[in-house]
């Protein structure tokens, strides 16, 4: 999408981006949930660990 975004602006479909907008991105943002918290979750683990 970023390429027709960038590219073909002129022949963009905006119902097409809005559908993305409020389907594909709230499930995209659900997936990848766990994996942010776990990297805070070993960030916040190796700042214990480091020394001052």
């Amino acid at each position: 999408m970023r390429n027709r975004i960038a590219h073909g602006y002129f022949d963009l479909n905006l119902d097409t981006i809005w559908d993305t907008v409020m389907t594909s991105l709230p499930e995209l943002i659900y997936s990848l949930k766990p994996i942010f918290d776990e990297l805070a979750a070993q960030s916040g683990s190796s700042d214990e660990t480091t020394p001052d």
